[in-house]
């Protein structure tokens, strides 16, 4: 699994607890800034097992890569602690 984490999200306070345990599995993953106003991510990889980590705008624009999984889980609460 590869791990694409936002790296401006704010309104989580352990936001940054994502990294700690992403080091500890030995996970790869790489850190993108996504602006609010963004309409795709801007990012490419030629690997499919991503998974989107951060803000509900992330996990709205991972949608348009449908050959990601799982892409992205949007449940509505992405506190790190849940």
């Amino acid at each position: 699994m590869y791990f694409l984490v936002q790296a401006n999200v704010y309104l989580d306070p352990d936001h940054y607890k994502i990294f700690d345990a992403l080091e500890e599995l030995s996970i790869d993953y790489h850190v993108i800034n996504i602006p609010p106003t963004a309409e795709k991510i801007d990012f490419e990889t030629d690997r499919k097992d991503v998974f989107v980590y951060g803000s509900v705008t992330i996990a709205r624009l991972a949608k348009q890569n449908t050959d990601w999984s799982p892409g992205s889980l949007y449940g509505g609460n992405h506190l790190y602690e849940v």
